[in-house]
């Protein structure tokens, strides 16, 4: 992280600079792990549908499971998934615990920015900006294709992820 020195009324502070808090490990191509489970995100069957779902499964080498964080303004991310070129989105607009969570065409819109907030050294906490919800594995469940919503944020370890 960017750490500023500024001398301030005879005072020596340290100023974090904030371009360099999402720079640490957030560039170039992710696979997205759950941390409860590590399991990664996967776009079901590879699909390149809009509104195919996305769930957790065993960490393989395709390429729905690989995702590109694009920065927008005011330090919000569009997730574009590699093999399909469309974003994550909260289906719908939804605001509601329990909103699905599938890739569709890339538009913009707010279902479709997420804040990633850093946790500890290794997880994040990804908050859909139209709701404030985060991302869950629904039920903390640990299986394969078990299915990616938004909740009201807890910090449960179902609702922590890494970028490897």
């Amino acid at each position: 992280m960017g750490i500023k020195n500024i001398l301030t009324y005879g005072c020596l502070i340290s100023v974090l600079s904030l371009s360099n808090i999402y720079a640490d490990n957030l560039g170039g191509i992710k696979k997205i792990m759950a941390k409860h489970s590590k399991k990664c995100m996967d776009v079901n069957g590879a699909s390149k549908k809009n509104f195919a779902n996305v769930f957790q499964y065993n960490c393989q080498q395709g390429d729905n499971q690989l995702f590109s964080l694009v920065k927008n303004i005011n330090d919000f991310f569009t997730i574009k998934v590699i093999h399909s070129d469309k974003c994550l989105e909260i289906i719908n607009g939804d605001k509601n615990n329990l909103g699905n969570l599938v890739q569709n065409q890339c538009n913009g819109s707010l279902n479709q920015q997420f804040r990633i907030t850093r946790y500890d050294t290794y997880y994040y906490t990804i908050s859909a900006r139209h709701s404030k919800k985060c991302l869950d594995v629904k039920g903390s469940k640990k299986s394969d294709g078990s299915n990616i919503i938004q909740y009201t944020c807890t910090d449960g370890n179902n609702q922590l992820w890494s970028f490897k």
